[in-house]
């Protein structure tokens, strides 16, 4: 099997707030190197947790003193996490996934307080001070319409998530080749809310599979904008005893290799977590020594049952 060459790249957003209250500065751990607070998504959010965890410890490993918590997917809950960040006085925050206009009270902040705030997950835009855009909606999205194109009168369950940008980007790709296909699609939509991603879209599925039973053999499939609604869909399959749902996801973790490798998923996006980390480290080093603000995109492989035994083999750092 031919190895996969990295592709550019895409992962995965959100009203609950904290009281600030002031904390004393952060003590940096070195005095050479930038310290961090990191804004993650949910921690239950398994790829996105990842790519946050994998950033945080090649921050440690060069000795700077690195703050992480958890938002639980809600905007206004990173926003206050941000501005306890710039009362620490950290040199840099990173947000994952949320996007700036989601973040305008954290910029804000942070601008006041001169500390540069990097995103993980959106495309770049006015206000931050970089970004690594993890969105890849392309590769997955083809590849679905390859297989869509080839069945005829396909009922398409999308699960999205709006607030996350990247979620919002790879469903307005897919919705756009499906309008441009011309091919008689029927698409119904269920939006995620997070936490409970998981259980979410298991119920949700259950009751898109209730409206479309076996007996009808109707031919189906599920799009879902990253992995964990992709699980819970997956839950309902099973449950329901359906087979022949194709399903097309983007992340990937210990739990997909399975359902990839009996064929259960079709498709899936793995995420170079530690090369993301490394990307990180330079865009807040070379901004901190007066380097201009700009984007870069994440490096990331798609996987399918073709080739994931020799993806594992030549990369076994990718399963977080």
């Amino acid at each position: 099997m031919t190895k996969m060459g990295f592709l550019r790249a895409g992962l995965l957003g959100l009203g609950a707030s904290l009281a600030l209250n002031f904390v004393a500065p952060i003590a940096k751990a070195n005095a050479a190197e930038p310290s961090v607070g990191i804004v993650n998504l949910d921690s239950s959010s398994l790829t996105a947790n990842a790519v946050a965890v994998a950033v945080h410890d090649a921050l440690k490993k060069i000795g700077s003193d690195v703050l992480i918590q958890d938002s639980k997917g809600d905007a206004a809950q990173a926003n206050t996490i941000c501005t306890q960040y710039v009362t620490r006085k950290v040199q840099a925050i990173a947000v994952m996934i949320l996007d700036a206009p989601q973040m305008a009270q954290c910029l804000a902040y942070a601008k006041a307080g001169s500390i540069p705030v990097f995103f993980i997950g959106p495309t770049y835009k006015p206000g931050m001070a970089g970004s690594i855009d993890t969105i890849v909606a392309t590769p997955i999205n083809e590849a679905f319409m390859k297989y869509a194109e080839k069945i005829k009168d396909l009922n398409i369950f999308e699960l999205t998530f709006h607030p996350g940008a990247p979620c919002l980007v790879r469903e307005q790709n897919i919705d756009a080749l499906i309008k441009k296909s011309g091919i008689a699609m029927n698409v119904e939509k269920h939006e995620i809310v997070i936490p409970g991603q998981v259980t979410n879209a298991l119920a949700a599925t259950q009751a898109w599979l209730n409206a479309h039973p076996a007996d009808q053999h109707q031919n189906l499939a599920i799009w879902a904008c990253f992995s964990d609604p992709a699980f819970g869909a997956l839950s309902a399959i099973r449950q329901a005893s359906r087979k022949g749902i194709g399903i097309y996801t983007w992340d990937f973790t210990k739990q997909v290799v399975e359902p990839i490798e009996s064929g259960e998923m079709a498709a899936t996006l793995a995420y170079d977590a530690p090369g993301i980390g490394q990307q990180m480290i330079k865009m807040i080093k070379d901004e901190l020594a007066g380097g201009q603000p700009h984007g870069e995109e994440a490096n990331a492989f798609v996987i399918t049952g073709e080739n994931i035994k020799s993806f594992m083999k030549d990369h076994p750092e990718a399963l977080p």
